[in-house]
């Protein structure tokens, strides 16, 4: 194996897929687009017109109806909609017209009506109805006047004031601190903890899916063109192999460092931080090495596709187990340091994206790091030592993809 050969084939993947507009595009406008949907909902929600809505009350409370309409009708909590309501009474015995009400806001009279029971201070329910019952903001507002109006008709039953009633009510404010393993402490809290490891995954899964499929579609289409045949007349196919490996791998470190780079540009500009940037160099090892343990598995199988569909199907069965991860990061951000955390830290596809989120959280002993390290790169190797076999015959192979039972002989071969 000659390893100038290696680096040669690194170089020429590397620099092919590099200067590609596809490439260069994806590359800045990943998270671009990406901060677009997490900013513009934001914005929308900001800036849109200003409306009107009509809230019909329907009051058989005869004490509760007065107070609501009074605090939506100047109810300053929302900032994209001016309620303007109007107030029936009815006698708490009267059976309603549900139908008469609805018929109100088909024909567009009003946008809602709300029914507040003879029964509210005790059981403390109400009915909405609307044509639309998806507007949280309403709600909060709907909810938090209520709310007020049952408070204050009972501090007034009881003869409490509202003074005393705010002052043992108060809300109780805790301030987080975190202590690191070598005993200095930062401010923290649980938002900038999961930003911090759900940033860490993503670069992870986004370096790997990448680069993943940039590989597969690379075999495809050498394959397609026969460029794959002059590649092996002057080398061997495990230095072609390795070649791709490092070359793609080096792709998807440059992308993961661009986004690192938005990422700290984003952090900066909105003022985020975060203990998780000192932690980076750990992160991008195990984003590495995650590439390396999928690409090792894709390059052998995906060397067998002869299809676009085929690569594809290939490329989004093995990309799954990338995402697997998250349903473990409940359970991880709990307690990143008990059993089900350091189990899955050693299990090699759930390595990666395991380890960088208990990293962002709580930086994991040394030892368990030094282990699922050696772990992964042991599972790397036997991931290469199994592919190279089936690189060397698949990626000849026209026309009809290998069979399962045709990939297990080969395996299974001493060659």
């Amino acid at each position: 194996m000659n390893i100038n050969h290696i680096f040669q084939i690194a170089k020429w993947e590397f620099v092919q897929k590099a200067k590609t507009k596809a490439f260069i595009f994806s590359l800045v406008l990943t998270p671009i687009i990406m901060s677009l949907f997490n900013i513009l909902p934001m914005i929308l929600m900001n800036t849109i017109t200003k409306e009107t809505k009509k809230v019909l009350i329907v009051d058989q409370t005869h004490f509760a109806g007065n107070a609501l309409s009074t605090l939506l009708d100047f109810n300053k909590e929302t900032e994209k909609h001016t309620i303007k309501t109007t107030l029936e009474h009815i006698s708490p015995n009267t059976s309603i017209n549900i139908k008469s009400y609805t018929d109100l806001i088909i024909q567009d009279r009003y946008d809602a009506f709300i029914i507040l029971p003879s029964s509210l201070l005790q059981k403390r329910e109400y009915d909405y109805y609307s044509l639309n019952i998806s507007n949280i903001s309403d709600f909060e507002v709907l909810e938090k006047s209520i709310e007020k109006v049952i408070t204050d008709t009972l501090l007034s039953l009881h003869k409490i004031s509202k003074s005393t009633f705010q002052d043992i009510s108060s809300k109780v404010k805790v301030h987080t601190t975190k202590i690191k393993t070598n005993g200095d402490i930062s401010k923290g809290d649980t938002l900038t903890e999961f930003i911090g490891m759900y940033g860490s995954l993503l670069i992870i899964i986004m370096m790997v899916t990448f680069s993943g499929q940039l590989l597969v579609r690379s075999l495809l289409d050498e394959k397609s063109n026969r460029i794959i045949e002059i590649l092996l007349s002057s080398v061997s196919s495990i230095e072609l192999m390795y070649g791709k490996l490092i070359g793609l791998g080096c792709l998807g470190l440059l992308q993961g460092i661009t986004w690192l780079v938005f990422g700290l540009i984003a952090s900066v500009i909105s003022g985020f931080q975060s203990d998780i940037f000192a932690q980076i160099p750990f992160i991008f090892m195990y984003a590495i090495l995650g590439y390396f343990y999928y690409a090792s598995i894709l390059i052998g199988i995906g060397s067998t596709a002869t299809t676009e569909q085929e690569a594809q199907n290939i490329t989004g069965f093995i990309m799954m187990f990338t995402i697997i991860p998250f349903l473990f990061m409940m359970v991880i951000m709990d307690n990143p340091s008990g059993t089900v955390a350091i189990v899955c830290s050693y299990i090699p596809f759930l390595t990666p994206s395991i380890m960088s989120a208990r990293i962002a959280i709580q930086f994991p002993n040394i030892i368990e790091i030094i282990i699922s390290t050696i772990t992964l790169i042991l599972s790397i190797g036997i991931n290469v030592m199994i592919s190279s076999k089936i690189f060397s015959i698949g990626i000849l192979t026209y026309g009809k993809r290998l069979t399962f039972k045709e990939i297990w002989i080969i395996v299974r071969s001493k060659g």
